[in-house]
């Protein structure tokens, strides 16, 4: 159970972030999550193995929300039950020529029924009904890969997945129904290569493919459209290097890139929940990472990743956005910290998370840059016994402020 006001303007934020616009003072909701899996494996000692998967998942929310004192309140209803099973199989014959060798495969399924109804309200009290949208959505998939050590210093991962989606879409106050776009067989395929010359030195390099779809509305050919939307394939490549000095130092440094079609994202507070294309996508990246121990006692650690998303090819109703960056993509992520093991049962941490800005729209023009935060974080471990530890934390202990920012 939650307060979930609607959003303060930048002016109310600035002088008190910590506040409630009075128009929100009946906002809040209700969320229920549930989850049952159920799974069972066998042959672990023989060339056979298996693995099987059935699992449940349940999701419901009422928010009633009011965004601004020029909107009414609106109740938002969610109710959803995600259904699926997986089998997994894996070999691993005796070639001599091929030590290590392992052949794996799978099948797995998953079946949504979805439904989101929305309402006006007035402090909580029904006024009107704005959406009764009720959807299933299934996606079937079969995967195979193998591993490969032609030399023992070599391992290859050769992969293939397909997958193919369907499901059906009915619009209870308008009548509409439609089946899901026709995205045919989706084929993923990848590869893994891992070179380790010595037992501290690996390079590495990924190439790979996955898909992405609309969600919700977005994933149906709803009428006036009557052709098939595809799917919005993404092709990601990766270069790697990890390593370790002796017992103090270990670390790793990667580069990638990775390009979409036809990208897409929830448009915010769409009456209908359709998603944008915002048209070809090009995201590059740098990854750096190092742990260092200099005693018996200390450990340090420090991560940074910086990336760059482009629109190479804008969609055509927006061709002011050619080579313009993604909305909400922050240029860099980094987290540092230090544990030190003050007592054999007492350790204490400090760590630091922080990430840059970000544009709130595709054109890069209409706002500035918003979402920079850096927040400090203590905690403190006891081992009280061998069987009982006690854990306590003090995040944003600097009390820094942090925003999430939507362009109305």
């Amino acid at each position: 159970q939650a307060e979930e006001p609607g959003y303060l303007t930048a002016q109310a934020w600035r002088a008190n972030p910590r506040q409630s616009d009075p128009v929100s003072a009946t906002d809040g909701g209700t969320r229920d999550l549930g989850q049952a899996v159920l799974s069972a494996e066998g042959g672990q000692r023989g060339t056979l193995a298996w693995r099987a998967l059935v699992y449940v998942n349940r999701f419901e929310d009422q928010r009633f929300v009011r965004f601004s004192a020029a909107a009414s309140q609106q109740e938002r209803d969610t109710d959803e039950t995600h259904a699926g099973a997986r089998v997994l199989l894996s070999w691993r014959p005796a070639v001599a020529a091929l030590p290590g060798l392992a052949l794996e495969g799978g099948i797995d399924t998953e079946r949504q029924r979805n439904t989101s109804q929305r309402y006006t309200t007035a402090a909580r009290v029904r006024t009107a009904q704005t959406r009764d949208q009720h959807w299933t959505l299934n996606v079937d998939g079969l995967f195979v890969q193998a591993v490969l050590k032609p030399w023992p210093t070599l391992k290859l991962v050769p992969g293939w997945r397909v997958d193919r989606v369907g499901g059906r879409f009915e619009d209870r106050r308008s009548g509409v129904v439609a089946d899901a776009n026709d995205y045919g067989l989706i084929q993923q395929p990848k590869l893994s290569v891992v070179w380790t010359p010595d037992e501290a030195l690996s390079a590495y390099a990924n190439w790979g493919r996955s898909f992405q779809v609309g969600v919700g509305a977005a994933s149906f050919k709803i009428p006036p459209r009557t052709s098939d939307l595809k799917a919005s394939i993404n092709a990601g490549s990766e270069l790697g290097l990890a390593f370790r000095a002796g017992p103090a130092v270990d670390g790793r440094v990667a580069v990638w890139q990775q390009t979409a079609t036809d990208e897409v994202y929830r448009d915010l507070n769409n009456p209908s929940g359709d998603s944008v294309n915002i048209g070809a996508t090009r995201r590059r990246g740098l990854d750096l990472q190092a742990r260092v121990r200099p005693a018996a006692t200390v450990e340090a650690f420090a991560t940074l990743g910086w990336q760059q998303a482009i629109i190479t090819t804008p969609n055509p109703a927006a061709p002011t956005t050619l080579g313009k960056e993604v909305d909400h993509v922050p240029r860099h992520l980094a987290n540092a910290g230090v544990d030190w093991q003050a007592a054999p049962a007492l350790k204490l941490s400090a760590w630091v998370q922080a990430q840059g800005s970000y544009w709130l729209e595709r054109t890069n023009a209409l706002t500035g840059k918003f979402g920079a935060y850096s927040t400090l974080n203590l905690g403190a471990s006891w081992s009280a016994s061998p069987t009982l530890q006690v854990d306590a934390q003090l995040l944003n202990a600097a009390n820094g402020a942090r925003s999430y920012v939507w362009w109305d």
